[in-house]
């Protein structure tokens, strides 16, 4: 950050000839002094931001990227439970035309 610096010694006559008194005026001036560097300027500002939008569209690009991931691990679990579904229900059908010909067969017999 920026600091400044001021005359103090002007500051205090300054305050002086505005009425204020001189143990106030040396206060305040101070005061002033020590604050300085805690004073953010516009380019402080829009450097912080800046800073802070890189680090934003950083972690987008991330959040992007595991969201694709986590869109193909999705398919792939899909396409899979699908393959999954089509099997027990194939095993389920042979199970019944199993049956459908031992009861056919069973009723041959009687």
């Amino acid at each position: 950050m920026t600091t400044y610096t001021i005359d103090t010694h002007d500051t205090v006559r300054q305050f002086v000839a505005a009425g204020i008194p001189d143990k106030q005026a040396e206060a305040i001036v101070a005061a002033l002094s020590r604050s300085d560097a805690d004073i953010a300027t516009r380019t402080d500002l829009r450097q912080e931001i800046a800073s802070v939008k890189a680090d934003l569209q950083r972690e987008i690009v991330a959040v992007r990227a595991d969201l694709d991931v986590l869109r193909s691990e999705v398919k792939a679990g899909r396409a899979e439970a699908k393959a999954e579904l089509a099997a027990a229900i194939n095993k389920v059908l042979l199970a019944q035309i199993a049956l459908i010909g031992l009861l056919f067969a069973a009723i041959k017999l009687f």
